[in-house]
C-alpha cells in the first residue's frame, strides 16, 4: 500500500467539501456568476497532523471555526451587495421606462386638450355668432307678433259681445231649467241601477242553472261508476273467503307436525342423556378448580392493591414534603405583597389630594375663558350691528336723491301722455261704427256653416260606429281560444286557462308572466289553434297506419281513433306557454309530449316522438325518460283516449336569445264517452275540426264585413267634410273682414285703455314717490341714533374683556404649579406600583390565585408550612417500610396462581369434549324441529295474508256501497236544486223585463229634456268660451310686449358674447405645444395648459436622471460580482480548514481516551446490588441499559467534535449564506467525514508514517 501523506488527505477533504458547500450556492449565484464560477483552492493554514494534545487540537478547531464563520459572513455581505446593486439597476430601468411613458402621455394629453380647446373655441365663436344673428331675427319677429296679437285681441272682444247677445236670446226662449234636467237624470240613474241589478241577478240565475246541468251530468256518471265498482268488489270478496278456508286447513296440518318434532327435542334420546351426565361430572370438577383459582386471583388482586396503596403512600409522603416547601415560599411572597400594598395606598392618597388641586385651578381657567369668549362674541355682534346701521343710512340717503330726480321726470311725462289720451278716444268711436256693419254679414255665413257641420257629425258617428265594430271583431279574434271556448260554453277550459294565467306569485297564477293574450305567437291564438289542428289530424292518420301495419294492437272494444276535448286543448295551450320559457314539463297538465324547435312540421315532430323512440323500445329500452313520448302516443291509439295540442311560436330577446322558444305540447287522458257522443265537450277529430273551423271562418268573415262598412262610412265622412270646408271658407272670408274691423276697434279700445292706464300709473308713481321720500327721511334720523348707542356699548365691552383676560392668565399659572406637584406624586406612586406588581406576580406564579392575603394571614401561613414539613418527613419513612412488606407478599401469591392455572386448563379441555358430543346429538333433533317451525310459520303467514285480503275486500264492499248510496243521494239533491234554480230564473227574468221597461221610459224622458235645454247650454258655453279666449288673448298681448324687451336684451348680450368668443378664438388658434415649451400661456382662462407642459418637462428630467442611474448600476454590479467571487473562494478554503481541524480534534480525544483506560483507577467497578424502592427496576419491567460509561473528557470531546455534525441547522434560504457552512456540512458532510476518518484508521492500523 502506498503511503497516505497529509497533502493527499487535505486535497481529498477540500475537494469533497467544496462540492458539498458549493451545491446549495449554484441556484443562488447562477444569475450573476457567469465570469466567476471557477473554484480556487488555496494552500490551507491548517494541516493534518499526528495526534496532538486535546488542548492544542481544541484551540486549532476554535480558530478554524472562527475563520470559517467570518468568511461566510463576508461572502453573505458580498452577495447582499451584489443583489442590492442588481435591484437598484432594475429600479433605475423601470424609472427610465416609466418616465418616458409618462412624458409621452403628458405630451399627448396636452396636445389633445389644446386641440380640443381650439376646436371648441372655433365652434363656440361660430355658435355665438349664429346666436347673435338669430337674436336679431327673433327681435324683429317678436315685434311683428305683438302687432298681430293686438289685432286678434280686438277681434275676440267683438266675438264675446256677439256671444253675450245670443246667450240673452236663448235665456228668453228656453223654458226648461237645469233643475228639470237634474230631476230626470236622477230618475234615469235609479232606473239604470235597478236594471243593472236585475241583469246581474238574471245572469247569476242563468249561470246557476248551467252549473247545475253540469253537476247533474257529473252526479249521474258518479252513480253509474259506483254501481259498477260495488259489483266488482263483491266478486273479489267471495274469492277472498275461499282463500281463507284453504289457508286454515294448511295451518292445522303444519301444527300437528310441529308438535311431534318439539316432543322429540324436549324428551331427548338415550344417547343424548348419557352424554349430558358425563358432561355434568366434568363441569363439576372444572368448577371446583376455578373456584380455588378465583380465591387465589382475589388474593393476588388484594396483594397488588395493597402494594399500590403502599406505593401511593410513599408518593403522598414525598409530595407532602414538596408541598410544605411550596407553602413556605408562598407565605414569604404573601408578606412581600402586603408590605408593597401599604406603600402604594399611601402614595395614592397623596396623588388624589394633588389632583383635586389641579382640577380646582383648571375650573377657574375654564370659567375665565368662557366669560372672555362670551364677551368677545357680544362685542363682535355690536360691531356688526354698527356697520350694518351705517351702511343702511348711506343706502337711504342715496335713495332720497333718486326719488327727487324721478319726480321731475314723472311730472313732465304726465303732461305729454294726457295729450295722447285725448287723440285715442276720438279714434275709438270711429272704429265702433265700422265693426257693427261687418258683424251682420258674418252671422249669415255662420248659419250656413252650422248646417254643414251637423252633417259632418252624423257622418263621423257612423264612421266611429264602423271603427268600433272592426275593433270588436279584431278583439274577438285576439281573444283566441278563450272566445272559442266561451262560444262553445266550456267553462272548464276557460277556468283552466284563467287558473294559470292570472293571480299573484303566491297564488295559482304563478305562471301569468308566460302568457301573451292577443299575440298571434301565443298558444291561445286562433292561428296557432288552426296549426295545432293539422298536427292532430296528422297524428290520427299516422296512428291509423301504425294499427293497419300491426305496430299497435287495439282490442275490438276500444277500436277507433282518439278524441279531442276542449279541456285537453286548454291543457295543451297551458303546457306550450309555460314550457316555451322553462323548456321543461310544467307539471300542470298531466301526461304530455313536448318538443322545441324552429321550422317544425308534423312529420318531424312525430318522427322524433314516435319513430325514433320506438326503435329504442324495440331494442329493449324501458326507461320512461327515453321512450315516454312513444308510449304516450301508442297508448292513445283508441277511442277511449282524449288528446289536446298547443303551439307557442318563437319570441326573441333583443340580445338574439329566445324569450319564448318555439314549443309544441300534446296532452293525453282517457274518457268513458264512446262513439260519436259529444258529452262533456269531447269530440271526434272531424267533429272538432268542423266546430273550430266554423268559429274561425265566422269571426274572420265578420271582420271582413265590418271593414267594408268602415271603408264606406269613411268615404261618406270625407264628402261631408268637403261640403263643410266650403261653408267654413265662406265664414272665414267674412270673418276676415269682420276681424279687420274688429281688430281696428280692438286696437282703438286697447290704445285708449292703455293710454288711460298710463296716465293713471304715472300719477300713482308720483304719489308713491312722495310717500317713500318722507319715510326714508325718518329712517335716516333713527339710524343716526342707533349708531351712537352701539358706539357706547362697544367701549363698555372692551373694558370687560381686559379684566377677564387678566383673571384667566392668573388661573393658568395656578394650574401649571398644581400639575408640577401632581407629577411628582405620580412618579413616586409608579415606583411603589412596580414593587407591588413584582410581589403580586411572584405570589400568583406560586399560587395561581388572584386573591391576596393580609399580612396577618401571611404570618400564619409561614408558621403552618414549617409544621407541615416536619410531619411529612416522618410519614415518608413509615411508608417506605410498609411498601417492602407488600412486595414480598405479592410474589408468593403469584407462584400459587401459576400452578392452579395449569390445573384449570386441563379440566376445561375435558368439559369441552363432553359438551361437543352433547351438542352434536342435540343439533340433529333441533334441525328437524326447526324445519317443522318454518313450515308452520309459512302456513300461518298465508292464512294471515288471506284474512287481511278478506278484510280489505269487505272494507272495499262497504266503501263501494257507501259511495253508491252517496252518489244516488247527490243526484237526487242536484235534481231538486235544478227545479229551484229554474223557478228562480223565471222570477229574475220577470224582474228584469219590468226594470228594462222603466229604464227605457226614463231614458226617453231624459233625452227629451236635454234636447230642450241644449240651445241654452250651447249659448252659455260659447259665451264662456269667448270670455276665456278674450282673457287668453289679453295675456298673449302682455306676454308679447314683455317678450320684446327680453329679445332686445338677448340681442345685446349675444352680440357681446360673439365678440368675446372671437377674441378667445384669435388667441388659441396660433398656439402649439412646442410653442408653449418656450412661451407659456398668460391668459387666466388657459393657465392650466402650462401645468401639462411643466409635467412633461418634469418627466423628461426624470428620464435623464433614471438613465444616469442605470449606467451607474451596471458599474456597481460588475464591482460586486468580483468582490463576491473572491469572498466565495475564501469561504470555501476556510470550510476545508475547519473540516481538517475537526478531524484532528477527534483523533486527539480518541488517543486521550485510550491512555485513560490503561490506568487502574479508571477501570469500571462492579455494579452494587439494587436496593428495593420505587426508583429501582423490578423483575417484570427492567430493561437492559447498553450505554457504556464515558469519562468526562470523552463526553466533552464528543460534544465539541459533534457540533458541526449533530446540530440541527435550517437549510439556507436563497441569497442568505449566514448558515451555509454548518448547514451544508450537516446535510452532506457526514459521508465525507466518514471517508476521511476511514483513511485515518487505516493509517494507524498499518503503522505507516508521513
Amino acid at each position: 500500500m502506498k503511503k497516505m501523506n497529509k497533502k493527499m488527505i487535505k486535497a481529498t477533504t477540500a475537494a469533497t467539501l467544496v462540492s458539498t458547500i458549493a451545491s446549495p450556492c449554484a441556484t443562488v449565484l447562477a444569475s450573476g456568476e457567469a465570469n466567476h464560477t471557477e473554484t480556487i483552492v488555496k494552500e490551507s493554514d491548517v494541516s493534518v497532523k499526528d495526534v496532538a494534545s486535546v488542548e492544542e487540537a481544541k484551540k486549532e478547531l476554535d480558530l478554524a471555526t472562527e475563520k470559517n464563520k467570518k468568511a461566510l459572513e463576508a461572502q453573505q455581505e458580498a452577495l447582499n451587495e451584489l443583489n442590492l446593486a442588481k435591484e437598484e439597476k432594475e429600479k433605475a430601468v423601470k424609472r427610465l421606462e416609466e418616465a418616458v411613458k409618462k412624458a409621452e402621455e403628458a405630451k399627448a394629453t396636452a396636445e389633445a386638450l389644446l386641440a380640443k380647446k381650439q376646436t371648441e373655441s372655433k365652434e363656440n365663436f361660430e355658435i355665438l355668432n349664429t346666436q347673435y344673428a338669430d337674436a336679431q331675427k327673433a327681435q324683429k319677429e317678436a315685434e311683428a307678433y305683438l302687432e298681430e296679437q293686438q289685432k286678434l285681441l280686438e277681434a275676440q272682444i267683438q266675438i264675446q259681445e256677439a256671444a253675450n247677445k245670443k246667450l240673452e236670446e236663448a235665456q228668453k226662449n228656453v223654458t226648461v231649467t237645469e233643475e228639470d234636467v237634474a230631476n230626470k237624470q236622477d230618475v234615469l240613474n235609479q232606473a239604470t241601477a235597478k236594471l243593472e241589478s236585475a241583469t246581474n241577478d238574471l245572469n247569476q240565475a242563468k249561470a246557476n242553472v248551467e252549473s247545475l246541468k253540469n253537476e247533474i251530468n257529473d252526479a249521474q256518471a258518479k252513480k253509474e261508476q259506483a254501481e259498477a265498482d260495488l259489483k266488482k268488489t263483491e266478486e273479489e270478496k267471495e274469492q277472498a273467503e275461499s282463500e281463507v278456508s284453504g289457508a286454515e286447513e294448511a295451518v292445522k296440518n303444519a301444527t300437528a307436525a310441529y308438535e311431534e318434532a318439539v316432543k322429540k327435542v324436549e324428551e331427548g334420546s338415550p344417547e343424548l342423556k348419557a352424554a349430558r351426565e358425563e358432561a355434568a361430572v366434568a363441569q363439576q370438577a372444572l368448577d371446583q378448580a376455578k373456584a380455588t383459582l378465583n380465591e387465589k386471583e382475589t388474593a393476588k388482586a388484594n396483594a397488588q392493591q395493597a402494594l399500590l396503596d403502599a406505593q401511593n403512600l410513599v408518593v403522598d409522603a414525598e409530595n407532602g414534603i414538596t408541598e410544605a416547601d411550596k407553602e413556605t415560599a408562598i407565605a414569604n411572597a404573601a408578606m412581600a405583597v402586603a408590605d408593597a400594598q401599604a406603600g402604594c395606598d399611601a402614595a395614592q392618597a397623596e396623588i388624589n389630594e394633588a389632583q383635586a388641586k389641579v382640577d380646582a385651578a383648571q375650573d377657574r381657567v375654564d370659567a375665565a375663558n368662557a366669560t372672555y369668549m362670551e364677551l368677545e362674541k357680544e362685542r363682535e355682534t355690536f360691531s356688526q350691528q354698527l356697520e350694518a346701521t351705517k351702511q343702511k343710512k348711506e343706502e337711504i340717503l342715496v335713495r332720497i336723491e333718486q326719488l327727487n330726480s324721478n319726480k321731475n321726470t314723472l311730472t313732465n311725462a304726465l303732461h305729454n301722455q294726457t295729450v295722447i289720451l285725448q287723440d285715442r278716444l276720438a279714434k275709438q268711436k270711429e272704429a265702433e261704427e265700422a265693426y257693427a256693419n261687418a258683424q251682420t254679414a258674418l252671422d249669415t255665413a255662420k248659419s250656413e256653416k252650422d248646417n254643414a257641420e251637423n252633417a259632418v257629425k252624423e257622418a263621423e258617428l257612423r264612421a266611429e260606429q264602423a271603427r268600433q265594430a272592426v275593433l270588436s271583431a279584431e278583439e274577438k279574434i285576439k281573444s283566441g281560444s278563450l272566445g272559442f271556448f266561451a262560444e262553445m260554453g266550456c267553462q272548464e277550459a276557460l277556468d283552466r286557462i284563467k287558473k294559470y294565467s292570472t293571480g299573484t306569485s303566491n297564488s295559482l297564477g304563478e305562471y301569468s308572466q308566460y302568457w301573451m293574450f292577443g299575440d298571434e305567437r301565443d298558444a291561445t291564438s286562433l292561428k296557432n289553434m288552426k296549426e295545432a289542428l293539422e298536427y292532430i289530424k296528422y297524428c290520427r292518420d299516422f296512428l291509423r297506419k301504425e294499427q293497419e301495419n300491426g305496430n299497435i294492437e287495439v282490442s275490438d272494444k276500444y277500436a277507433g281513433d282518439f278524441k279531442v276535448s276542449l279541456d285537453q286543448m286548454a291543457k295543451g295551450q297551458v303546457g306550450a306557454n309555460i314550457s316555451s320559457i322553462t323548456e321543461t314539463h310544467s307539471g300542470k297538465v298531466g301526461a304530455e309530449n313536448l318538443i322545441w324547435g324552429m321550422f317544425m312540421t308534423p312529420e318531424s315532430a312525430y318522427n322524433s316522438w314516435y319513430t325514433a323512440e320506438k326503435k329504442l323500445y324495440d331494442n329493449g329500452e324501458n326507461d320512461p325518460s327515453k321512450i315516454g313520448h312513444y308510449t304516450n302516443l301508442r297508448d292513445s291509439a283508441n277511442n277511449y283516449s282524449v288528446i289536446g295540442f298547443g303551439i307557442h311560436d318563437s319570441v326573441w330577446n333583443e340580445d338574439g336569445t329566445f324569450k319564448h322558444s318555439p314549443t309544441y305540447s300534446q296532452t293525453f287522458t282517457t274518457t268513458s264517452i264512446v262513439g260519436d257522443s259529444e258529452d262533456k265537450f269531447v269530440y271526434t277529430v272531424d267533429r272538432y275540426e268542423e266546430l273550430f273551423m266554423n268559429y274561425y271562418n265566422k269571426v274572420y268573415s265578420q271582420l271582413d264585413a265590418e271593414k267594408a262598412e268602415k271603408e264606406a262610412s269613411e268615404k261618406a265622412l270625407e264628402e261631408a267634410k268637403s261640403r263643410f270646408e266650403t261653408a267654413k271658407n265662406a265664414v272665414t272670408d267674412t270673418e276676415a273682414k269682420t276681424n279687420t274691423a274688429k281688430e281696428a276697434l280692438d286696437t282703438a279700445n286697447l290704445y285708449a285703455l292703455d293710454q288711460q292706464s298710463i296716465v293713471e300709473d304715472i300719477q300713482k308713481l308720483i304719489d308713491k314717490s312722495d310717500r317713500e321720500k318722507a319715510e326714508k327721511e325718518a329712517e335716516v334720523k333713527q339710524a343716526e341714533a342707533d349708531c351712537a348707542k352701539l358706539d357706547e356699548k362697544i367701549k363698555e365691552q372692551d373694558e370687560k374683556l381686559k379684566a377677564t383676560k387678566k383673571e384667566s392668565e392668573d388661573a393658568k399659572k395656578a394650574v401649571e404649579d398644581a400639575k408640577e406637584a401632581l407629577q411628582g406624586k405620580k412618579d413616586a406612586k409608579d415606583a411603589k406600583d412596580t414593587l407591588l406588581e413584582e410581589a403580586v406576580t411572584a405570589y400568583e406564579k406560586l399560587t395561581g390565585n388572584r386573591k391576596l392575603p393580609t399580612k396577618a394571614e401571611a404570618e400564619k401561613m409561614l408558621l403552618d408550612a414549617k409544621t407541615a414539613k416536619d410531619k411529612a418527613i416522618q410519614k415518608l419513612e413509615d411508608a417506605k417500610k410498609n411498601e417492602q412488606e407488600k412486595v414480598e407478599a405479592l410474589d408468593q401469591t403469584k407462584k400459587e396462581i401459576e400452578a392452579l392455572l395449569k390445573e384449570v386448563a386441563e379440566k376445561e379441555n375435558i368439559v369441552v369434549e363432553k359438551n361437543d358430543r352433547c351438542n352434536e346429538i342435540f343439533l340433529a333433533l333441533f334441525k328437524d324441529r326447526q324445519d317443522k317451525v318454518d313450515a308452520l310459520n309459512e302456513a300461518k303467514q298465508t292464512l294471515t295474508d288471506a284474512k287481511a285480503n278478506l278484510e280489505q275486500k269487505e272494507a272495499e264492499v262497504k266503501k263501494a256501497e257507501s259511495t253508491y248510496e252517496k252518489g244516488s243521494k247527490e243526484l237526487l239533491d242536484v235534481l231538486n236544486e235544478m227545479e229551484n234554480a229554474k223557478a228562480d230564473y223565471d222570477s229574475k227574468l220577470d224582474a228584469y223585463n219590468t226594470s228594462k221597461e222603466a229604464y227605457d221610459t226614463a231614458k226617453e224622458d231624459y233625452e227629451n229634456v236635454v234636447a230642450a235645454i241644449l240651445p241654452l247650454r250651447e249659448a252659455r258655453c260659447k259665451y264662456e268660451d269667448a270670455v276665456s279666449k278674450r282673457k287668453e288673448q289679453e295675456e298673449k298681448v302682455t306676454e308679447a310686449d314683455k317678450a320684446i324687451l327680453e329679445k332686445e336684451a338677448l340681442t345685446v348680450a349675444s352680440q357681446k358674447a360673439a365678440e368675446d368668443a372671437k377674441k378667445d378664438y384669435d388667441v388659441l388658434s396660433t398656439v402649439t405645444f412646442d410653442g408653449l415649451m418656450d412661451t407659456p400661456m398668460t391668459e387666466d382662462a388657459y393657465l392650466y395648459l402650462n401645468a401639462y407642459v411643466d409635467e412633461y418637462k418634469k418627466y423628461m428630467a426624470d428620464k435623464e436622471q433614471a438613465d444616469k442611474d442605470s449606467k451607474e448600476g451596471l458599474d456597481k454590479i460588475s464591482a460586486s460580482e468580483a468582490k463576491y467571487a473572491e469572498a466565495k473562494n475564501y469561504a470555501t478554503q476556510t470550510s476545508a480548514d475547519l473540516l481538517i481541524a475537526q478531524d484532528n480534534y477527534a483523533k486527539a480525544v480518541e488517543a486521550n481516551k485510550k491512555q485513560d483506560e490503561t490506568k487502574p483507577e479508571n477501570k469500571p467497578a462492579e455494579k452494587p446490588a439494587a436496593k428495593p424502592g420505587k426508583d429501582n427496576k423490578t423483575e417484570d419491567n427492567k430493561k437492559t441499559d447498553k450505554t457504556t460509561n464515558k469519562s468526562a473528557d470523552e463526553k466533552q470531546a464528543g460534544k465539541e467534535a459533534g457540533k458541526a455534525t449533530t446540530k440541527t441547522v435550517d437549510a439556507p434560504k436563497t441569497a442568505d449564506l449566514s448558515n451555509m457552512g454548518m448547514a451544508s456540512f450537516g446535510l452532506f458532510g457526514s459521508a465525507t467525514l466518514a471517508a476521511v476518518a476511514t483513511m485515518f484508521k487505516k493509517k494507524r492500523r498499518t503503522g505507516e508514517e508521513e
